[in-house]
């Protein structure tokens, strides 16, 4: 409800009439294009013979005109640095044309005649909100006592933070929707990239492998051809985890979600990298119970979760063991992928899910990598409506976890 105090002398009549334009401001939530449509409503109940509503534009500078009712304005735009423009910001209420009659001896007089002919108006709401402008609200109207003055104070306040609501909520939408064409020319250019590399890149992969099986061929010639090959297929990685970003984003609304058994999932994943765990005598460590964990999400999205994280555990430990855990915590299911390797500094924890980023940025890495395995687990998780964290210590190890719907979302 909208909070006024109400003064005695003040007609109930009065009172009906804010709270019935209350109901119309209720009734014109700020997510509608036609919110400024109320303006039609605030005239025909309080009876006023003309409004206009100017909305200030800040790259501008001007007032413009964006909705009226009754006879139009013959003035389009205002300057936010006109004289009596500026007056009604520092009084911050209600102004009545009477104010300035031929009785009026100031300096004011004169702009604030010349504004209420142009807007064909006898009274300006300046529409104000934290000191900033909104706009400028202009009614002809009879206003013969105190008491209606007080209802067009009262109006102010009103409108005022409702159209702040409005203008705010459609400032953004105009910036995710120019955020969302940005994305959408992206990924067109990253998939039509890709998709002109992976033809060579198969190209040079197929030759090389056919050339190094020649038992002919002379050492220093396999050895390049080794490099070759090697660079191949890092480059091919590349390429594929970008397309992967690409189409995970493409198809954000398209998953078909089917009921997995995880554990099954984390075992398959597990026996992937069995054998380079043993090669780097590190214990690998995955649920081996027969309870099922059943959860609803995309299979194959949730396996290159599971290997990208693993995958991640594997190349950044040397010693000890990777452990893969899970438990439900409410209508979630949590998985944790801990190792004890090199872990990560305090300052880039919040850093390693965005895209292209790496942990090790230095010239000589020590680790490869391309930066974008992370950020391909934070989109799938997402996506999922789950999150996806990460606890570490330089030298101490990582802990990554994540969270999935136990039930269809």
């Amino acid at each position: 409800m909208f909070p006024f105090v109400k003064k005695s002398s003040v007609p109930d009549f009065f009172v009906a009439k804010l709270q019935a334009f209350q109901k119309i401001i209720e009734n014109h939530p700020v997510q509608t294009e036609n919110f400024i449509d109320s303006l039609t409503h605030f005239a025909k109940i309080f009876q006023a013979e003309a409004c206009s509503l100017f909305l200030y534009e800040s790259k501008t500078g001007l007032f413009v005109l964006k909705k009226w009712t009754g006879t139009k304005p013959t003035r389009f735009s205002i300057s936010v640095e006109y004289e009596f423009v500026e007056y009604l910001k520092v009084k911050g209420g209600a102004v009545k044309r009477q104010e300035f009659s031929d009785k009026t001896a100031n300096e004011m007089r004169q702009p604030a005649l010349f504004y209420f002919q142009q807007t064909l108006s006898n009274l300006v709401v300046p529409l104000i909100s934290e000191g900033e402008w909104l706009g400028l609200l202009n009614i002809k109207v009879d206003l013969e006592s105190n008491e209606q003055h007080w209802l067009f104070e009262s109006l102010c306040v009103l409108y005022g933070d409702a159209l702040k609501k409005w203008m705010l909520y459609h400032r953004l939408n105009e910036q995710n929707k120019k955020l969302n064409e940005l994305s959408h020319v992206k990924n067109q250019l990253l998939s039509n990239v890709t998709h002109e590399l992976q033809t060579p890149l198969n190209g040079i992969l197929g030759v090389s492998s056919a050339l190094m099986e020649d038992p002919a061929l002379d050492r220093t010639y396999q050895d390049s051809l080794k490099l070759i090959y090697q660079s191949g297929k890092d480059l091919s990685k590349t390429v594929g985890n970008i397309l992967e970003l690409v189409q995970i984003e493409a198809k954000k609304n398209h998953s078909n979600r089917e009921k997995i058994n995880i554990i099954d999932l984390i075992q398959e994943v597990g026996l992937l990298y069995a054998d380079a765990c043993q090669k780097k005598q590190i214990k690998l460590i995955v649920p081996q119970s027969k309870q099922t964990f059943f959860v609803y999400a995309q299979p194959d999205q949730i396996r290159t979760v599971l290997m990208n994280l693993m995958s991640n555990a594997v190349k950044f430990t040397d010693e000890g063991h990777i452990k893969v855990e899970i438990k439900t915590s409410g209508e979630m299911l949590q998985v944790a992928v801990s190792d004890t390797g090199v872990g990560i500094d305090d300052d880039k924890m919040h850093l390693i899910f965005e895209e292209f980023y790496q942990g090790d940025g230095s010239h000589t890495r020590t680790y490869g990598g391309t930066g974008l395995g992370l950020a391909i687990v934070k989109k799938i998780v997402s996506l999922h409506g789950g999150r996806v964290w990460v606890d570490s210590e330089r030298s101490q190890g990582s802990r990554f976890c994540f969270t999935i719907p136990l039930y269809p979302v």
